[in-house]
């Protein structure tokens, strides 16, 4: 829920994790960045190459039924190409295909990831004195010093 992910940040903020926070962000949608990137590249490939695809299958098919010695007519050139136009239409949607595949896998990885994650129980324990909102017992503190630029504390 919102209230939760504001209690984490909240968390990171508090405890000054934001640099070691950003970095461990970093390095995941760096990861993720380049499956992306790959299904970009793979994705730009096939939509390149899928057209010649059919165009390169229909001179193959006319020239080799040519080559065996068969007569080729008005209505089976026809046919043949109509049935690769058909086959254009048909692969046209598999690029998008391969790159929504490409980020159902990101997705699925963080999902996994964050249904994996340690169950962490949540602190029910309450003080002694119902007046108190908060007990420290056993405890150490200890403050950072600071010099100032003139080399005191």
């Amino acid at each position: 829920t919102m209230n939760e992910i504001l209690t984490c940040v909240k968390l990171i903020k508090m405890y000054a994790w934001e640099r070691p926070f950003g970095k461990a962000v970093s390095a995941v949608r760096s990861e993720e960045r380049k499956v992306l990137e790959k299904a970009a590249y793979v994705q730009s490939i096939s939509i390149s190459i899928s057209p010649l695809v059919s165009l390169l299958a229909s001179i193959l098919s006319i020239t080799t039924h040519v080559m065996t010695g068969n007569d080729l007519t008005a209505s089976q050139a026809f046919t043949v190409l109509a049935v690769y136009y058909a086959m254009i239409v048909a692969m046209s949607g598999l690029p998008f295909c391969v790159k929504a595949f490409a980020e159902s896998r990101v997705a699925l990885q963080r999902m996994k990831s964050l249904l994996e994650m340690e169950e962490i129980k949540p602190f029910t324990t309450r003080p002694v004195d119902p007046r108190n909102a908060i007990e420290i017992r056993s405890a150490t503190f200890a403050w950072d010093t600071v010099k100032s630029e003139d080399g005191q504390d």
